[in-house]
């Protein structure tokens, strides 16, 4: 989590990857060919550039701002139940907490396609009494569209974020608006 208070500060810099298009490659190869190179190249420096904003954000993060998900949820009818290795409702309402301490307000969250096959197994964010309708298609699994978001946040589901981790953020958003 970021607070303005702790005044940690971030460096920019320049990344770059390149790829050698020779005259003989323009002249000899079909274009499609050079534009399809052109094209992983992107994915891998917009990869490339997103591994390196996770690790940002989880450099960033204090000692007391982070914890070990203990998978605890609390089940429709009161009990509790945890699942060990995943993140449960318990894990998430947590770290919503440290940062609405900071007086800051809760609005993304990222995590690893793992993780959100492990939330999606939970009630509260797959049934049918929640969301209106079902958000399953018959024999397609997950409906199109944006993932619903979870507990207010916003979710960013990518596999840049590593396996074990995941993270809810504020991007500086504030009940006083003052910054």
């Amino acid at each position: 989590m970021f607070n303005h208070s702790l005044g940690q500060t971030v460096t920019p810099y320049k990344v770059a990857i390149r790829e050698r298009i020779t005259r003989e490659m323009l002249e000899d190869v079909r274009p499609m060919i050079v534009q399809s190179q052109l094209r992983r190249l992107a994915r891998r420096m917009a990869y490339t550039v997103d591994k390196d904003v996770e690790t940002t954000i989880s450099a960033g993060a204090t000692t007391a701002n982070t914890f070990s998900a203990a998978g605890t949820t609390i089940t429709y009818t009161g009990s509790s139940v945890t699942l060990a290795g995943t993140i449960g409702v318990n894990d998430i309402t947590q770290a919503k907490y440290l940062i609405e301490a900071s007086n800051l307000i809760a609005d993304s969250f990222l995590l690893n396609p793992l993780q959100l096959n492990d939330l999606s197994r939970l009630p509260q964010f797959a049934s049918q009494d929640i969301f209106g309708k079902s958000v399953y298609a018959q024999g397609l699994g997950w409906e199109k569209g944006e993932t619903a978001e979870i507990a207010g946040l916003k979710l960013y589901v990518t596999p840049v974020v590593s396996v074990g981790n995941a993270y809810i953020l504020s991007t500086g958003a504030n009940l006083s608006a003052a910054y």
